[in-house]
């Protein structure tokens, strides 16, 4: 069985109304575990509907999505919530930190504010551990509006592995960054994903495509 399997996915925005919007028609997709996928397209094709889909941020739509073996409809909404917490982490373009808390805390925020309880000193040794491999062990005191735009996805990063998830859902990870950070970006999600983890990167840029295993390409809410 597929990691991530969607069947026929629709999406419509304000359905029912003269201003409706079908942003997912009938789409469907899977990834194995241990993939690295690109799904690319341009502004408008659908790529942050679908990105919200397989985050488990938006479940209100028509199709299946069955996620780890976990049918996303047919859970309860506290329940979609600790599958989000536990099965995967988003690294967004815009990073997502809250800039003036250290960098410690980012990391660990998913943890400290699920309402779940957690061992402080693991969830520390597993932050320094996370910041260490992805050489920002010198910053977590640092206040994250300080850092440089690469030290910033790092820390974003850090943050989605901090519950060690196995699916990695990256938005655009490199496009606040310049040529030489978005590849050394690159090189730590090749890395991640060479030590297991399942990784979907949603970007425009075909040079980040071509480092994936496979790459789909999203076009009026639908792939090609």
């Amino acid at each position: 069985m597929s990691f991530i399997s969607l069947n026929n996915i629709y999406k419509t925005y304000n359905a029912g109304t003269g201003a409706e919007v079908k942003a997912l028609k009938g789409l469907s997709m899977s990834a194995e575990e241990g993939e690295l996928t690109a799904i690319v397209g341009t502004s408008g094709s659908g790529k942050s509907t679908l990105l919200h889909i397989l985050a488990c941020l938006d479940a209100d739509f028509k199709g299946e999505y069955i996620l780890g073996g976990t049918d996303v409809k047919a859970v309860s909404a506290k329940e979609l919530a600790r599958l989000r917490n536990r099965k995967l982490g988003i690294v967004l373009q815009n990073f997502g930190l809250i800039y003036d808390m250290n960098v410690m805390d980012n990391i660990t925020l998913p943890v400290t504010v699920s309402g779940e309880g957690y061992d402080r000193e693991k969830l520390l040794s597993r932050a320094r551990e996370l910041a260490a491999g992805l050489g920002i062990e010198d910053k977590l005191k640092t206040h994250a509006g300080r850092l440089s735009g690469g030290q910033k996805q790092r820390v974003a990063i850090a943050r989605a592995l901090v519950n060690d998830p196995p699916l990695l859902l990256a938005d655009e990870p490199t496009g606040a960054l310049d040529q030489n950070t978005s590849s050394d970006i690159m090189d730590v999600l090749g890395e991640l994903n060479a030590a297991g983890k399942t990784i979907l990167i949603v970007t425009h840029d075909m040079n980040v495509a071509a480092k994936c295993h496979k790459c789909l390409e999203l076009s009026d809410g639908a792939f090609k």
